[in-house]
C-alpha cells in the first residue's frame, strides 16, 4: 500500500506527464519527480492547511537542478490544499536569508509570496497553474 508521499508524487507525475524517480530521489535521478525542464521535490503534511519548510529543501532542490540542467520546484501538500515554489531570480552572491524553518499556512497564502533562499528569490504558485505551466512547456517542445 503506497504511503500519502508516494501517493502525491505518482499523481503529480501524472498531472504533469512526468516521471517519478525511483527511490524518491535516493538514486543517481535526483528530485521526487522530473520532466524534461523541472526538478520537483515533493513534500507534505498531514495538517489541513500548514506545512513547515525548511531552508535546505530549497537549497538541496537548487543543487539537484542545476547539476541537471532542469529547472527546480518545491511541491507543497497539506491534507487539503497545495502550492508550489518555483524560482523568480536567480541571484550572483549569496546571502544568508536568516531563516532555516518557516510555517506556511497555505489557506490564507496569497500568490505570489515571497521566500528568499541564499541565491534564489522563490515565489508560491498556486498547483494547478505550475501543472498547467508543465503542461504547456512539454507540448511546445
Amino acid at each position: 500500500m503506497a504511503t500519502d508521499w508516494e501517493r502525491q508524487e505518482k499523481i503529480l507525475a501524472h498531472r504533469i506527464r512526468g516521471k517519478r524517480s525511483r527511490g524518491s530521489g535516493n538514486r543517481n535521478q535526483k528530485g521526487d519527480v522530473f520532466t524534461r525542464h523541472w526538478l520537483i521535490e515533493c513534500k507534505s503534511s498531514s495538517h489541513p492547511s500548514r506545512i513547515t519548510i525548511y531552508l535546505k529543501w530549497l537549497e538541496k532542490v537548487r543543487q539537484e537542478a542545476r547539476a541537471s540542467g532542469k529547472m527546480p520546484a518545491l511541491y507543497l501538500k497539506t491534507e487539503q490544499l497545495a502550492c508550489v515554489l518555483v524560482p523568480y531570480e536567480f541571484q550572483q552572491q549569496q546571502e544568508d536569508p536568516g531563516w532555516r524553518s518557516r510555517v506556511m499556512d497555505l489557506k490564507n497564502m496569497k500568490h505570489p509570496t515571497i521566500i528568499h533562499s541564499s541565491d534564489v528569490v522563490w515565489i508560491t504558485m498556486h498547483h494547478v497553474d505550475f501543472e498547467n505551466l508543465i503542461l504547456e512547456e512539454e507540448e511546445e517542445n
